[in-house]
């Protein structure tokens, strides 16, 4: 790490990691001095512009009768473009699959997204019974590991070594560990930014700078960023997820993340954060919106059909999850297996469910929920 990046702006402080080592990296604690800090009319627009786009979303998900059918593609789509960061490929039909069978014997790729999803609902869970806090941070990193690569790291532990992010950045040693931590935890629950919204997105930068375990700190982290801002900002549900925009501006994210600890940047990552929101906020929207007019035609469909109301209600079940099986009908709508075949018949006549070519036991697939869900650009699926 180059200590002479580091200059009087620099959010913390630079200590020797040993006599012959190099140095580590110690962030102040939130909010920054006042010098290094202030809101300008460019800033105040990137946040109501941010906050507006972020209530309307808030807002269509307030009218939903059902919000899980919505939340779970959405939360879905989030573990797998957070693991995208993390190099890990998969889809969203595979992940889905995976879900449906859970092997001992898996790509691990895909265990670590399904992970991901979990830590996620288990996340918002928790939310129902303990603040956001350190427990929940270390409850977090011990369901995201189960299973997979990392798993012999100390699960649900802050890290008791020295780790680095790359050459660039050298984070905190473990002695300092337990002073920043008391002061993040306690930063989660003081007033230190002018919205809670801009709070959320110091504290992501906070805990990736502390970077307190050994493996998983860039998953955590933005898992933490999806229930503080609903948290923090007092949404029902967590609606904005961020991967995506990350990903999307990875060079940007690491280096304003790494240009706050030498230079207080707080302003130009701010504006990022803000922005992000905004472009995330609208993306959620659009893909609410696909998902409902999609659910639309369908029920008029099957209605025009004169299907059972056990077959909407199934309809309604594979936007949560748009893949099934015969038995997982039968045993949902509590069915023998010849009806719940004929359930899945008129789906599949309806165009809405369609074979899984070469997957035994047979499987369904609803392709264009999950195209309505996932894909990364403004074109409505066709059905």
């Amino acid at each position: 790490m180059d200590p002479t990046a580091f200059g009087a702006r620099s959010h913390g402080r630079l200590i020797k990691a040993s006599p012959a080592g190099g140095y580590v990296f110690v962030p102040g604690p939130l909010p920054p001095p006042s010098d290094l800090w202030r809101m300008d009319d460019e800033q105040w627009a990137a946040l109501v512009e941010a906050k507006s786009r972020l209530m309307l979303v808030e807002g269509a998900g307030q009218r939903l009768m059902e919000p899980a059918m919505l939340l779970r593609p959405l939360q879905r789509r989030e573990a797998i473009r957070s693991s995208a960061i993390e190099d890990i490929d998969a889809t969203a039909e595979e992940l889905l699959l995976f879900e449906l069978d859970d092997p001992r014997e898996a790509v691990e790729g895909l265990r670590e997204v399904a992970n991901y999803e979990r830590a996620l609902r288990l996340g918002v869970e928790r939310l129902g019974e303990i603040p956001l806090s350190l427990r929940l941070v270390r409850e977090l990193h011990a369901a995201l590991l189960v299973g997979v690569r990392g798993a012999d790291k100390t699960p649900g532990e802050f890290r008791r070594v020295q780790v680095s992010i790359g050459d660039r950045f050298v984070p905190p040693p473990p002695s300092e560990l337990p002073d920043c931590l008391d002061a993040f935890e306690r930063a989660m629950h003081g007033p230190i930014a002018p919205d809670p919204l801009i709070a959320a997105f110091w504290l992501h930068y906070q805990f990736e700078t502390i970077h307190p375990f050994c493996d998983g700190n860039g998953r955590v982290g933005r898992l933490l960023l999806a229930l503080s801002v609903m948290s923090m900002c007092g949404l029902g549900r967590p609606w904005l997820y961020m991967s995506a925009y990350f990903d999307r501006h990875r060079a940007r994210y690491m280096d304003l993340l790494y240009r706050v600890s030498t230079e207080g940047a707080w302003r130009e990552w701010t504006l990022f954060c803000l922005r992000g929101v905004a472009d995330q906020a609208v993306d959620t929207a659009r893909r609410i919106d696909r998902l409902l007019g999609l659910r639309d035609r369908y029920r008029r469909r099957l209605a025009e059909a004169g299907v059972k109301a056990r077959v909407l209600d199934t309809l309604d079940e594979l936007f949560a999850s748009p893949v099934l099986t015969v038995p997982i009908v039968e045993s949902r709508r509590g069915v023998d297996y010849k009806t719940a075949k004929a359930d899945v018949a008129r789906l599949i006549d309806a165009g809405i469910l369609s074979e899984v070519p070469g997957r035994k036991p047979v499987a369904y697939l609803a392709s264009a929920i999950l195209a309505a869900a996932n894909d990364d650009d403004d074109r409505q699926p066709q059905s």
